[in-house]
């Protein structure tokens, strides 16, 4: 029952986004690549993972485990981790399978993102 409504929670919070409830990203100097991963993460991803990737999204509070400090992350996973883990979530915890919504292309620039955030 909690899963469920951790899972509800993050679909609402993601359709939010969607409708244009739009987080506070880090700001830089990026490719057009980049700025559409910064779009798509700020769609897909803040609201579990937070504005810098710190897992500390306005629904973090809700889920059990927290979401993953994504800046921590990047130091020991490459591209290819990253993208897999997004596109197939991880079993045990709130994080969805995003293969059925975004396209591999999407991932690669929200994974390109990532990779500007300290």
């Amino acid at each position: 029952m909690r899963r469920s409504f951790s899972l509800f929670l993050v679909l609402f919070v993601s359709l939010s986004l969607l409708t244009g409830c739009n987080g506070n990203s880090p700001k830089a100097t990026i490719s057009s690549d980049t700025q559409t991963g910064q779009t798509l993460y700020e769609n897909f991803c803040l609201s579990c993972h937070g504005p810098a990737g710190k897992g500390d999204g306005p629904a973090a509070s809700t889920l059990q485990p927290r979401p993953a400090d994504l800046a921590a992350l990047l130091q020991t996973h490459d591209d290819k981790y990253l993208a897999a883990r997004i596109s197939e979530g991880k079993e045990g915890t709130a994080m969805v399978a995003w293969k059925n919504v975004l396209s591999e292309a999407q991932i690669g620039q929200i994974v390109a993102y990532l990779r500007t955030l300290k």
